[in-house]
């Protein structure tokens, strides 16, 4: 599930189109969607229980920085607040002879839509976790002498 949750996320990341009249909904849905995509996939790498934990050493070197990239942005952005250099938040203080008025706020930077070199990364981990569920099934098959097999799996978007 977690896998699909990526590719929803981003697919609905590569349909928003900005634009000049861009106003707080569309910056709101951009920073939801990417915080829903990154926060889905570090629990990728995550201790769980009933699920495989993936292994960065696994990733194939010309996507290692992308993996990075996005782990950074997880425990530095989105899991954990304020610590990441695409963030600052500031606190201004107007004060009067008998009152302090304080304003909060928040420069960001962020990418309008999907990032494009993501994409190769997250086909990476469709193909692993499939690989790795058609092995954990082949393993269960010989082991029970019952042929284990796996429902039909269509990706978000897909039309199958």
């Amino acid at each position: 599930i977690t896998v699909s949750q990526i590719q929803y996320a981003y697919s609905r990341l590569k349909e928003l189109r900005a634009d000049l009249g861009m106003d707080m909904d569309f910056m709101l849905e951009v920073e939801t969607l990417t915080s829903a995509f990154v926060t889905a996939y570090g629990k990728l790498y995550s201790e769980t229980t009933g699920t495989t934990k993936l292994r960065s050493s696994n990733i194939p070197e010309d996507l290692r920085k992308t993996h990075d990239e996005i782990m950074t942005l997880r425990h530095e952005r989105y899991a954990h607040n304020g610590a990441h250099s695409s963030i600052s938040p500031t606190l201004e203080f107007k004060v009067t002879d008998d009152a302090v008025e304080m304003s909060m706020a928040i420069g960001m930077t962020m990418c309008l839509g999907a990032p494009e070199h993501w994409e190769a990364l997250i086909d990476w981990h469709e193909k692993i976790v499939v690989e790795t569920v058609r092995k954990q099934l082949a393993h269960l098959s010989k082991e029970t002498g019952r042929l284990w097999s796996w429902a039909k799996y269509s990706p978000p978007g897909s039309s199958e």
